[in-house]
């Protein structure tokens, strides 16, 4: 049997990101709940005894806290985060979910880097090309599909990326211990105001801001820390599959459930005032009405020509994504997918391109990375300056849905 320091190193790590903040809140509960909650007839163990009923409690919290973490901190933390990337919100949007708050978004921009975004499409392309053809592309998620893949081609590799994830899990273990203390003191000092005076719950309540300062780097470090190991798997996933001969490579053209393109059908609700014919104010007559206008894009092959947003899909992407990501890329607007409409075929030099349509809701106005005229039209005139038959017939049947 081999030694391997790499994997002991690892182990450690893990079984202290258990114990560790377990045994932190042990002595914090020995020290300042125990007392409170016991008679004085209860003897706490001393010596060897004392010992073992110590690590018992602190390896028994410490899973627990591990638990809390790991819902909390994974899930609406990083994940919140992570999905405020420019990426993460096409793939939201594509779904039909809102745009993520703005301070989200700026905590976004500074944690994470637009090749985070990058290395996720090309990852997700190399695991829908294998995955595809057993339909279980969504069975298991981009990381955890490359950590498996790493196990078997490349254990060397996973060992750092399960450096980087342990080191991530011990600090979102003592984020749990921390903000519990801080809870603690709080309580504490409103206890003390209650029951004595203001004065003397201010040791308690200065104890607890002074703890705010650990909770932010415990924070930064556990942010930081867990985007390294995804980072490094997909990172190694691309150069591994650059290396095989017979693996993916990038196709021009990318078909999806029989599609080569993506695009959306996009409305917005606008407020119109209705004004009074003689002495132009509204009245309790006309008041406002709301009207539905249809967005349509200057062809990119010829400005006369008025169309609606759509696209290539890239690898990787669902059709959805492919909607969200052109309305945005082609027009520089947000917006989120209501539902499918309709799918149309057409030749261009001889070439068939198939097109899945989506009804899209407009959110607001972003940048656009291609200058095209744009408009928004009321069905009616929007019938008229479409240039072709099919984009009529989409803009019929997108009115047709929201009534």
């Amino acid at each position: 049997m081999n030694f391997e320091p790499q994997k002991l190193f690892i182990g450690l790590v893990d079984f202290f990101s258990i114990m560790l903040p377990g045994a932190l809140l042990t002595y914090i509960l020995k020290i300042y709940a125990v007392p409170f909650i016991w008679t004085d007839g209860f003897a706490i163990p001393k010596g060897a005894e004392g010992w073992a009923v110590f690590l018992f409690i602190s390896y028994l919290l410490g899973h627990f806290i591990f638990l809390v973490g790991a819902f909390l901190f994974d899930d609406y933390v990083y994940d919140r985060i992570r999905g405020a990337t420019p990426g993460g919100q096409v793939r939201s949007l594509a779904r039909g979910k809102k745009r993520a708050a703005k301070w989200l978004q700026k905590r976004a921009e500074k944690v994470f880097k637009s090749n985070m975004d990058c290395s996720l499409c090309q990852v997700l392309a190399i695991k829908n090309y294998y995955l595809d053809r057993l339909n279980a592309s969504d069975a298991i998620n981009a990381f955890q599909w490359c950590k498996t893949r790493l196990s078997m081609e490349q254990p060397e590799g996973l060992a750092i990326v399960q450096r980087f994830e342990a080191d991530s899990k011990f600090f979102r273990s003592l984020l749990v211990v921390l903000l519990g203390w801080i809870i603690g003191w709080l309580l504490l000092a409103l206890a003390l105001s209650l029951s004595k005076s203001l004065f003397d719950a201010i040791p308690a309540f200065l104890v607890a801001i002074a703890m705010v300062p650990f909770v932010y780097l415990a924070l930064w470090r556990y942010v930081e820390q867990r985007k390294k190991s995804i980072r490094q798997a997909y990172w190694y996933m691309i150069i591994l599959e650059a290396r095989c001969e017979n693996g993916y490579r990038p196709v021009s053209r990318c078909i999806k459930d029989g599609m080569t393109h993506g695009g959306g059908v996009v409305f917005r609700n606008v407020t119109v005032k209705v004004e009074d014919n003689q002495n132009g104010q509204e009245n309790a007559e006309n008041p406002p009405n709301n009207r539905v206008e249809y967005l349509l894009v200057q062809a990119k092959s010829a400005s006369t020509e008025w169309v609606l947003p759509k696209g290539h899909i890239k690898p990787g992407e669902n059709i959805q994504e492919t909607a969200v990501r052109e309305v945005l890329e082609e027009a520089g607007v947000w917006a989120r997918v209501r539902s499918q409409l309709q799918d149309t075929t057409f030749f261009v030099e001889d070439q068939s391109i198939r097109v899945r349509f989506y009804l899209m809701e407009y959110l607001e106005q972003g940048e656009s990375k291609e200058e095209r005229g744009q408009q928004w039209l009321p069905l009616e005139k929007a019938l008229e300056e479409a240039t072709h038959n099919e984009t009529k017939e989409l803009l019929k049947l997108a009115s047709q849905n929201l009534r």
